[in-house]
């Protein structure tokens, strides 16, 4: 298999693999080949899912750029050679050493965000045709849900009808010797459970009120299940 078939800019090509595999190196890869073909940097655009993995992205990209700008001549070949280049090393060689510099004196960078951010960009561009204020935020849903959970759960009340959980609550205090420690363990808890409930809902736009309530017993039950058990 020629990697160049798959690299070349100009090409087309639609992966679907497991995690884990290599999806976020070959996007990296594409991206330095289109920034050695000079393609201006305002015009690549890389979409994730989530924050850490547009980060992630972001950091190897920069590491390997930074990195042509100090590396001998043989390093450099053998990474081009892993990116599809076989040919005119010399040239591409000098290319990616001064690519560093080129993208620090650059005025726009390449754009590597998530979905949501990308089409919040769109939005703000366009807030007055459209009426909305110009500085609207996305909807935090996993956000929503662990502060519903987290009020439900937090109260009086609800202390009152499960002893178990105030039981295990009061252990905590006593051992950690700060509410508000344990109050922020167990909603830090809800909010990973909250992200991974949601991620289900992106195609379900339709269905948010369902799903939130849905979402918020859910949790709950969880937090019971955990502390329920003597």
């Amino acid at each position: 298999m020629n990697i160049n078939n798959f690299l070349k800019p100009g090409n087309s090509i639609n992966v679907i693999a497991a995690a884990g595999t290599g999806k976020t190196w070959f996007i990296i890869a594409k991206i330095l080949r289109l920034l050695l073909e000079d393609i201006n940097p305002e015009k690549i655009t890389a979409i994730t899912f989530t924050k850490k993995a547009s980060a992630e992205m972001l950091d190897r990209l920069n590491k390997k750029v930074e990195g042509w700008s100090k590396q001998d001549e043989k390093s450099i070949k053998k990474d081009l050679e892993e990116i599809g280049i076989n040919k005119n090393y010399e040239y591409y060689i000098a290319k990616a050493q001064k690519l560093f510099l080129k993208l620090q004196l650059n005025e726009k960078d390449i754009r590597i965000s998530t979905l949501d951010a990308f089409f919040m960009e769109i939005i703000g561009q366009f807030y007055l045709d459209i009426d909305v204020p110009n500085n609207i935020k996305t909807n935090d849903y996993p956000t929503l849900v662990t502060k519903e959970v987290e009020k439900k759960i937090f109260n009086e009340k609800y202390f009152k009808e499960h002893k178990a959980f105030r039981e295990n609550i009061n252990f905590l205090n006593s051992q950690i010797g700060s509410f508000f420690s344990v109050k922020k363990s167990v909603v830090s808890i809800i909010e990973k459970k909250s992200y991974l409930l949601s991620l289900e809902k992106i195609n379900s736009i339709d269905k948010v009120k369902i799903n939130f309530e849905d979402d918020k017993k859910n949790l709950i039950k969880i937090i019971l299940n955990g502390f329920d058990k003597k």
